[in-house]
């Protein structure tokens, strides 16, 4: 009797999707962070932009919770709002010790930008709402917290430090509340910029950053050349190491995590001078004393790819995700999401890709508790202003998968937010008997609904044909199916409005 539950939980299947999510008519890129609850939700943060490139003051934060499923729960737009208000972007969250999100990012004001933290509860109560800042640009890139509950962020500053070369990395050493204790800058003496740090041995920490040394307008975004670095530091913020990679055009680190060695990894790009602004995925495995052991270089030559975000597994290895232009199929010429499944040594075991025909790009990758993966990022951002004036009809992007890189669940449902006026209604729910399914559409279209088991396998239709505006209802009998988690989808002229989850109890 005890073995059945064991026996049942090794053969239930990991809840696989992807989805995406945004405010209508904007252009919402997830920057970076995405975290998991206690509960197995998932918050993700960026920001949601006005399309136009000519309208760039009209910038918000923007996150979203999840469930496993991917069903939206709540979403907050925050900051200054409306057109000309200012530019506000949200770049991680954490869950800190008392339960609570907490974020970083940059808040604009009337003369510059500040580092911007700020709390909400799960729930998505606004907490603290806090800017740290001097008389010019100021910017929080990532956000940790220590064991006695201070935070570090780290970003950069044109408002405090050296100033040589017009920017310095700044690392804040906050309290609970968010006052400041201590603030450090560094100065490479070019356009530096902090992007990233971790706890490393012996109550010292390990940051990541960017030095630009020169750059050039592609499109609507800037390319930079310049050089990564990383510095060891004590609990004070004081330099104990530091090494700097300067020997190509482009070497700039993404991401850096601690290993179960007592080292670390960093994701990154890097790009030779006969090959920018093309770059390969590059990444650094470093050992207990911040020494290299080895490092890799994974792409083609005169194609644009770069590492994002990395995890170590658990039964070894990494997983790692980028953007990729150099498996883009015929007709795809623009970024698109790439997955890789790294040994112990570095070397790509198998890769997976997604995308489509504009820029689909991958902010962050963690693993989840139910033993699968997690890919934020963004989908179908347009850079070439010579396709369209517009920064394209850009959503949060996100892949649920297993560890093999497989997807199997419903996918490319846009998420409706939860103040637009929901199409899609089943009660009760969970049933066991027959359950009740309504929607209504505003205008003449061709309507198909149907159920999907979890794997993604199609159980029936429920209806095939056009329809006229109005509401409609169904009873759905779903007699000699097993008890468990399906779903509900309804597509209306080939595109998947909505799908819920639906509970059978037999």
């Amino acid at each position: 009797m005890t073995l059945l539950p064991l026996v049942f939980l090794l053969f239930v299947q990991i809840p696989t999707w992807i989805r995406q999510y945004g405010i209508p008519d904007r252009a919402d890129f997830a920057l970076g962070g995405i975290v998991e609850t206690d509960n197995g939700d998932f918050v993700i943060c960026g920001a949601t932009f006005n399309r136009s490139p000519f309208l760039s003051w009209d910038v918000d934060g923007y996150f979203i919770k999840i469930n496993a499923y991917g069903d939206t729960i709540w979403t907050r737009r925050v900051g200054s709002m409306g057109i000309g208000a200012g530019i506000d972007m949200i770049f991680d969250v954490l869950v800190n010790n008392n339960n609570e999100l907490v974020f970083t990012g940059t808040k604009r004001r009337p003369s510059g930008r500040d580092v911007w933290f700020f709390k909400y509860s799960l729930n998505g109560d606004s907490l603290i709402d806090k800017t740290i800042g001097g008389t010019s640009e100021d910017n929080g890139a990532e956000i940790i917290q220590n064991p006695d509950g201070t935070y570090l962020i780290i970003g950069n500053t044109k408002s405090f430090g050296s100033q040589i070369g017009g920017s310095d990395v700044w690392l804040l050493k906050l309290n609970q509340n968010g006052d400041t204790i201590w603030t450090r800058t560094y100065d490479l003496n070019y356009q530096d910029e902090g992007l990233d740090i971790i706890p490393f041995q012996n109550n010292n920490y390990l940051m990541i950053t960017f030095s630009a040394t020169d750059s050039f307008q592609f499109g609507f975004f800037v390319e930079y050349m310049g050089f990564g670095s990383y510095f060891v530091i004590d609990s004070l913020g004081n330099v104990l190491k530091t090494m700097i990679f300067d020997e190509d055009s482009l070497t700039k680190f993404s991401e850096i995590i601690p290993t179960s060695d007592g080292g670390a990894i960093i994701a990154g790009d890097r790009s030779a001078y006969d090959n920018f602004p093309n770059r390969d995925i590059w990444v650094l495995k470093l050992n207990s004393n911040a020494d290299t052991v080895w490092t890799k270089t994974i792409g083609a030559y005169g194609k644009y790819d770069g590492g994002m975000s990395i995890f170590q597994s658990n039964n070894g290895g990494y997983y790692l995700t980028g953007y990729s232009q150099t498996y883009t199929p015929p007709g795809m010429g623009y970024d698109n999401v790439w997955l890789l499944r790294l040994n112990d040594n570095g070397d790509t075991v198998w890769t997976r890709w997604w995308g489509g025909p504009l820029n689909d790009d991958p902010a962050s990758i963690i693993p989840t508790s139910d033993g699968g993966i997690i890919i934020a990022g963004w989908r179908d951002a347009n850079s070439n202003p010579w396709d369209s004036l517009t920064l394209g009809p850009v959503d949060f992007w996100v892949i649920k998968a297993d560890t093999s890189g497989n997807v199997s669940g419903i996918t490319d449902s846009r998420e409706i937010p939860k103040n637009s006026s929901e199409i899609l209604r089943i009660s009760p729910n969970p049933c066991n008997m027959a359950a009740k399914i309504q929607f209504s559409i505003s205008h003449k279209d061709y309507v198909v609904l149907k159920v999907f088991d979890i794997s993604g396998s199609e159980v029936t239709t429920i209806f095939n044909g056009e329809l006229t505006p109005g509401s409609y209802s169904y009873i759905y009998n779903p007699e000699g199916l097993a008890h468990g988690v399906y779903f509900v989808s309804l597509k209306i002229r080939n595109n998947l409005c909505q799908a819920k989850k639906l509970i059978i109890l037999q």
